[in-house]
C-alpha cells in the first residue's frame, strides 16, 4: 500500500471551528487546481468577472462538483468565491435573482426558468420540453465548457464520470455521498441541530478532495481492511459526543447504522443505457462500481484533513442518524395509526396530518386495492417517503400512490410505489400535465415538473414546485380527485 502520509493536504495544526468551512473550501480549490496544473483550460471571457457562484436551494452532488471544478480553474484569488443557494419566487421578474445573477456563474438552474435574469455564465443541464439536452449534469457542462474534449487527469475523470452517471441514470446507493447530501439538507433545516449552512459545501468538498487524493496516491480505499475499522471508529467517536444522543430513538438508529456499515459491500451503478449523453460516453450496458461512498469517506477524510475532518464527519453522521430516527418515527406512526387494514379518513399524528383512501379496481378475476396516501409532515420530519415505501410494501404489496404535501413551502411530491403499473402511472402524469400544465413552460409555468429517464418514461415521482422554485402555481389535486381518477382508470 502507498504511504498514507502522502494523502495529507497542506494544513495548519489547528483550524478554529468557525473558519473551517472557508478554510476547507479554499484548500479544496487549491488542491484541485494543483491536480489540473498540466491540463489546458479554456476559460470564457466572462469568467474573470464572476463574483458569485449560484445554484438552487438544496443543491445536488453534480452542482457541488461543478462549482468546485469551476472555482479551481479561476485565478487563486477567486478560490474563495462564495456559493449562494437561490430561490426563484417569480418566473419572469424576480428582483433578488436579477440583482445577484448579473455578476454570477449559475449551476443547475436558470436554463428553463430564470426569473428574468441572465447570468454571466450558465451551467444548467435542464432544458425546455422538446429541446435537445446536451448533458446529464451540471458538472458535465462545466467540463465541456472549460476542457472541451481534452483528457482530464484520471482521478478527476473517474470521479466526474460517477457523479454524471448518478445524476443522469440514478441508482445511487443509500450510502453514496449524493444520498447523504439530501440528508444534510434535511439535517440543517432541523432546528434541533446548530450547523451553519456553509458546512454542507465544506463537507462535500472535503470528501471530493479525499477521494481525488486517494486515487492520485493509488490507495485501495474500497478494500474492507482499509475502510471498515476506520469508518466504524469514526461513527463510534461521533456517537459519544453528538447532541442527538439525548433524543428518543437515538440508540436504535445508531445500532442500525453500525449494523449497516459492518455488513456493507461495494455496490455497482446501473447499466448505462443506449444513446445516453453521459460525460464519458462509456460502453452501453457496462456497469461501474460506486466509489463515492460514506464508509470510504469516513476512513479517508481524517487521513487527508486531520482533525478538521471530525467536524465535517459529524455533520454527515448526524444527518444519517437523524434520517434513521425520522424513518423509525414515521414508520411506527403509520403502523399505530393505520395498521394493516386502514380505513378511509383523516387524522392528526405526531408526524403530521395523514389522509387515506382505498380504491377498488379489478384485474381479470383478481381484486386489487390501491391505496391513496397523503402526508403533510410537521416541520423537522424528514425521510417520510422511505418509511411510506416500507409500510406499503409490507401491508399492500407495494401498491400505493403517495402525496407528500409541504404546507410551509406550498409544494407537493406525487409518487408511485412499484406495484402501480408504469403504464397507468404514465397516463396519470399525462392527465395532470394536460389539466394543470408543465412548470417548465417558458414565461407561463404550469403546475407539474416531470423528470424523465433516458427512455422518455416519467420517473416514479413528479413535483408541484419545490423549495427552490416557488413561482409554480399550486395544484388542485386532492386525495379524493386522485382516488376518483384511479378508480376510473383500472389497472391493465
Amino acid at each position: 500500500m502507498a504511504d498514507l502520509t502522502n494523502l495529507r493536504v497542506s494544513t495548519t495544526n489547528t483550524v478554529p471551528t468557525e473558519t473551517i468551512p472557508s478554510y476547507v473550501c479554499t484548500t479544496a480549490a487549491d488542491v484541485l487546481a494543483d491536480i489540473l496544473k498540466d491540463t489546458p483550460i479554456t476559460l470564457p471571457n466572462e469568467a474573470q468577472d464572476v463574483e458569485l457562484l449560484c445554484t438552487h436551494l438544496r443543491p445536488h452532488l453534480d452542482e457541488y462538483m461543478g462549482v468546485l471544478l469551476f472555482r479551481s480553474c479561476l485565478n487563486a484569488s477567486k478560490h474563495t468565491l462564495p456559493l449562494e443557494e437561490t430561490v426563484i419566487n417569480n418566473a419572469t421578474h424576480d428582483n433578488m435573482v436579477l440583482e445577484h445573477w448579473n455578476h454570477a456563474a449559475v449551476f443547475g438552474m436558470g436554463g428553463v426558468q430564470n426569473g428574468g435574469a441572465h447570468p454571466l455564465l450558465l451551467f444548467d443541464e435542464h432544458v425546455h420540453p422538446g429541446k435537445n439536452q446536451h448533458a446529464f449534469s451540471s458538472v458535465a457542462l462545466v467540463v465541456q465548457t472549460l476542457f472541451g474534449k481534452r483528457p482530464l487527469p484520471k482521478s478527476l475523470f473517474t470521479l466526474i464520470r460517477e457523479i454524471d452517471l448518478i445524476d443522469g441514470c440514478g441508482g445511487a446507493h443509500p450510502k453514496h455521498l449524493s444520498t447523504y447530501i439530501i440528508r444534510m439538507h434535511d439535517c440543517l433545516e432541523n432546528k434541533a441541530l446548530s450547523y451553519e449552512g456553509s458546512y454542507k459545501q465544506a463537507a462535500v468538498e472535503a470528501c471530493i478532495i479525499a477521494f481525488l487524493k486517494a486515487q492520485e496516491c493509488q490507495i485501495p480505499f474500497w478494500q474492507e481492511d482499509f475502510w471498515r475499522d476506520r469508518a466504524l471508529g469514526s461513527l463510534h467517536i461521533h456517537a459519544k459526543n453528538t447532541s442527538l444522543r439525548h433524543q428518543p430513538g437515538f440508540e436504535q438508529a445508531l445500532s442500525q447504522l453500525q449494523h449497516n456499515i459492518a455488513a456493507f459491500r461495494q455496490p455497482r451503478l446501473p447499466a448505462v443505457p443506449q444513446n445516453s449523453k453521459t460525460f464519458s460516453l462509456p460502453t452501453p450496458g457496462r456497469r461501474f462500481f460506486q466509489t463515492i461512498l460514506i464508509p470510504y469517506a469516513a476512513a479517508l477524510c481524517p487521513l487527508v484533513w486531520g482533525d478538521t475532518a471530525n467536524v465535517l464527519m459529524s455533520l454527515l453522521w448526524d444527518s444519517r442518524l437523524l434520517s434513521q430516527m425520522n424513518y423509525s418515527l414515521v414508520l411506527q406512526t403509520l403502523e399505530e395509526q393505520l395498521g394493516s387494514e386502514p380505513e378511509n379518513g383523516e387524522i392528526d399524528t405526531a408526524i403530521g396530518r395523514i389522509l387515506f383512501r382505498h380504491v377498488h379496481t379489478n384485474v381479470g378475476n383478481a381484486a386489487m386495492t390501491p391505496w391513496i396516501l397523503e402526508i403533510q409532515p410537521k416541520s423537522g420530519i424528514s425521510n417520510v417517503r422511505q418509511a411510506v415505501i416500507s409500510f406499503v410494501r409490507k401491508h399492500n404489496n407495494d401498491n400505493a400512490i403517495t402525496v407528500l404535501r409541504n404546507t410551509e413551502t406550498k409544494t407537493l411530491v406525487l409518487s408511485r410505489s412499484s406495484g402501480i403499473p408504469q403504464k397507468q402511472w404514465k397516463d396519470l402524469v399525462e392527465w395532470l400535465v394536460n389539466a394543470e400544465g408543465c412548470s417548465d413552460t417558458e414565461g407561463n409555468p404550469g403546475c407539474w415538473h416531470v423528470v424523465k429517464n433516458t427512455q422518455g418514461m416519467p420517473a416514479d415521482f413528479i413535483l408541484n414546485g419545490n423549495a427552490a422554485h416557488r413561482y409554480v402555481p399550486p395544484t388542485q389535486l386532492t386525495v379524493d380527485s386522485l382516488a376518483q381518477w384511479v378508480a376510473e382508470h383500472p389497472f391493465r
